[in-house]
């Protein structure tokens, strides 16, 4: 292929080797009106946006995911390139099921850490959220008092509420993310 028709991916005038040694400089998701698809859409959109996220994050995570969907693919067409069920290799097929499951182990692991942190901080920032709206509504002098003495609880108040208001779910993961890379 020409190589002035590759897409190149710069970073101080240096280009990137591999596109992936880019993920997760720029650790942030773009929400879309088609994101709303994560929550009607099927399982299989979901497991993709969270990879994204989680690759961005988590460099041995990408890594292990590319590595698995290569051999998930090489697998299959040596399968579907074989004549016959007798023709099976099973040395080579053990071999694929046994790499597999390796990377599989490791993917689960970390996709269920990163899950587990999300929803803690999230359920953090919920309670949070709703012990000041409760305060709010109790004493709306104190709430603007303390919003002043605290600027950047109100901007966080402030992106909360926009976030719930419109798409709780994948407004918060960007924040999860703002919050690890910190």
């Amino acid at each position: 292929m020409n190589e002035k028709y590759l897409k190149k991916i710069f970073e101080n005038d240096t280009p990137y080797k591999k596109i992936k040694d880019h993920i997760g400089k720029i650790p942030y998701v773009f929400i879309t009106s088609y994101t709303i698809n994560l929550i009607r859409g099927y399982s299989k959109q979901r497991r993709k946006f969270i990879d994204m996220l989680i690759c961005q994050l988590n460099k041995n995570y990408l890594n292990n995911l590319i590595t698995y969907n290569k051999l998930l693919k090489q697998r299959n067409a040596y399968l579907k390139n074989t004549l016959s069920i007798e023709n099976i290799d099973i040395n080579q097929l053990n071999t694929y099921k046994e790499r597999l499951f390796i990377l599989n182990t490791s993917i689960k692991t970390i996709r269920k850490k990163h899950i587990n942190l999300f929803t803690n901080r999230f359920n953090k920032i919920s309670k949070h959220y709703l012990s000041l709206t409760l305060r709010l509504q109790l004493n709306t002098y104190q709430i603007l008092k303390i919003k002043k003495e605290l600027n950047s609880m109100k901007m966080i108040l402030k992106m909360i509420f926009i976030l719930i208001k419109h798409h709780l779910v994948h407004t918060m993961m960007i924040i999860y993310l703002k919050w690890t890379t910190n």
